[in-house]
């Protein structure tokens, strides 16, 4: 057999097993879901109809979705840090709310020249996520609390943080406190001429997610990032930084996800809402566990779930659905994957030990050696003597 060939053989087993989760998963979900649009008695196709309709269908329905869509691959680009450092990163809901909180800050009490206007509030959202984010990090690493709890407990300060905010210094006169007045048009994002979406944002999405494809495919950073993912103790023993890589994948993921912030109060609300992240953390988290911490695959899952979410709403008011069985939905999507994930895992450790016992020349080590014991029976040869 030639070595291209082998290479050949190699490659196309490796790809069929990186698929096999994505794919099994994929249709078993859609399996599952089918039953339950059954059981509530909806033709499956009349779902897609009706998805296709309110979100591909009209220009200006696909350039809602994009605009749905880049916050949450904002949020992915982060993610995918933290999440390749080994960090569970649950956090990131309270750092899109304390990064449109900072941009909130600018927009209502400072005017500035338009540019810098804009330049100050993506500053203030950025660098309210990100210090944010860091201290979850700090408390990681100096206090031994886990970047879960610490980020469960982040979000929890966040979000009465900015209820605090809304119903006493940032109320409008004679409201219930669930958002701030508009914000003037000079602290707004310019949108495009045809399409409602944010150059801006575009642009800082696109760099967001090339910084990151650069940083983890083959940078001494991004090296020292998996590392830590595999075995953190280990990758410390052999010199990587390891405190300083969780401040700074913290930091960096707390900045998009600021910037994803400051993005829905700036262009997609223009004004401070109740719950302005609206579950886009979590659903970026979904995202990345679907796509197994796969850089080209992020925008791919995310513009999907993104298309789905964007439905919610039609299919309550045409279908007579809960709109939260779009989450259901997604829910079972990521189960489904994630077991089949740890089935290729199996798989793949059952090929690895073949192709080790092949190496070897099929055989096995031989069993340890035992010891009988006879007992009421001598043991030396020679006579006895009395």
């Amino acid at each position: 057999m030639t070595a291209f060939r082998k290479f050949l053989i190699q490659t196309s087993s490796r790809t069929a097993l990186g698929f096999f989760p994505l794919l099994v998963g994929t249709l078993v979900a859609l399996g599952v879901i089918v039953l339950i649009l059954n059981h509530e008695h909806v033709e499956p196709r009349a779902v897609y109809d009706l998805i296709y309709e309110r979100t591909l269908s009209l220009p200006e329905n696909r350039a809602n979705v994009v605009d749905f869509w880049l916050p949450i691959l904002l949020c992915c680009c982060g993610l995918l840090l933290t999440f390749t450092a080994g960090l569970w990163n649950i956090g990131i809901e309270g750092q899109i709310t304390m990064g449109a909180v900072g941009a909130t800050s600018i927009a209502l009490f400072v005017k500035l020249p338009h540019n810098q206007q804009i330049l100050t509030e993506l500053f203030m959202a950025g660098a309210a996520g990100g210090a944010w984010a860091l201290f979850t990090g700090i408390m990681r690493t100096r206090g031994g609390v886990n970047e879960i709890f610490g980020g469960v407990a982040m979000n929890f300060l966040a979000s009465n943080f900015s209820t605090y905010l809304l119903v006493g210094p940032w109320s409008p006169p004679n409201a219930t406190g669930s958002a701030t007045v508009r914000f003037p048009d000079y602290s707004l994002l310019p949108s495009m001429d045809k399409y409602r979406l944010s150059p801006i944002t575009i642009y800082i999405t696109l760099t967001a997610f090339i910084f990151v494809l650069l940083t983890l495919s083959g940078s001494r950073w991004g090296l020292q990032l998996r590392a830590m993912g595999k075995n953190q103790k280990s990758a410390q023993m052999l010199g990587v930084p390891t405190e300083r890589n969780i401040w700074l994948a913290m930091l960096m993921c707390g900045i998009m996800a600021g910037l994803a912030g400051g993005h829905l109060v700036l262009f997609r609300r223009s004004n401070l809402p109740a719950n302005v992240s609206g579950g886009i953390g979590f659903l970026s988290l979904l995202v990345v566990l679907l796509a197994s911490v796969r850089v080209r695959w992020v925008p791919i899952v995310s513009f999907a779930f993104a298309l789905l979410y964007s439905a919610g709403l039609p299919l309550r008011t045409r279908l007579q659905l809960d709109s939260s069985l779009v989450g259901i939905f997604l829910g079972i999507l990521v189960f489904c994957v994630l077991i089949f994930d740890g089935v290729r895992q199996r798989l793949q450790e059952r090929i690895e030990q073949r192709k080790l016992l092949a190496a070897s020349g099929g055989e096995k080590s031989p069993p340890p050696p035992t010891i009988e014991i006879q007992i009421g029976e001598e043991v030396s040869s020679g006579s006895s003597s009395n």
